[in-house]
């Protein structure tokens, strides 16, 4: 509990002082470039010196005070998206198969098919990497099979 109670202090602070921190950088900006064109001095431009400093001060407080709430959102947006692509690449191993001469589909990891016993792979004549027996070219080498 003292822990919540120290973040919302953190947060309510860090509020308070980018607030303050925007609204002294924007009056000495606006009072600067009034009289810009003039042959005046600025009469408030000490307020953005005042204020530029205080940005990151009210920001790195402000961001401490809401860091697991931000943690946890960013968290679980995420799971959603990580879970979604995990789908799909599931999906895609499953959609790659080695069809045997007999028409029966079988996972790619089998060498032999599950319903006749025929070899599925074979290797190339040109480099010897393992290729499907379906294969009319070597993905490796580009050899005609």
């Amino acid at each position: 509990m003292k822990e919540k109670d120290t973040k919302t202090k953190f947060r309510i602070i860090g509020a308070i002082i980018l607030f303050i921190a925007i609204a002294c950088v924007v009056i000495g900006l606006v009072d600067f470039f009034q009289v810009l064109g003039e042959n005046e001095k600025p009469k408030l431009f000490w307020l953005f010196f005042i204020g530029f400093p205080l940005l990151p001060v009210g920001a790195v407080l402000f961001m401490i005070g809401i860091r697991r709430e931000l943690t946890r959102y960013l968290v679980n947006e995420n799971a959603d998206i990580l879970a979604q692509n995990m789908k799909i690449a599931v999906d895609a191993t499953q959609l790659k198969k080695r069809i045997c001469e007999c028409g029966k589909e079988n996972p790619m990891e089998n060498q032999y098919c599950t319903e006749c016993g025929k070899t599925l792979v074979s290797s190339c004549r040109n480099c010897g990497k393992i290729i499907d027996n379906t294969d009319k070219y070597c993905p490796n080498c580009g050899e005609k099979l």
